[in-house]
């Protein structure tokens, strides 16, 4: 068990240790719930981060040129499919 789930789990109210196995059980699966949702969150607030420092890659804020599109429209474009005639 990791060391921080044990400090919570030893930090359980008195009275819930009093109450009995069943008592201390279902706090510690709370407990637990809780903190693999914490931590669940924490491993993606890092992945976020790696992939907003790294999402630019190759070129970051050097894009490609532009294309001038004057002069693809000038070309004339022809499409072959089997079949069709003109």
């Amino acid at each position: 068990m990791d060391w921080e789930l044990q400090r919570r789990v030893a930090l359980i109210d008195d009275a819930i240790w009093e109450a009995g196995p069943k008592a201390v059980a279902e706090e510690i699966e709370r407990i637990r719930a809780r903190y693999d949702v914490e931590v669940a969150l924490l491993n993606l607030a890092a992945e976020k981060d790696a992939v907003l420092q790294t999402r630019l890659g190759i070129g970051g804020n050097n894009p490609p040129e532009a294309i001038d599109e004057a002069s693809v429209i000038e070309h004339h474009i022809t499409l072959i499919w089997p079949g069709w005639t003109t």
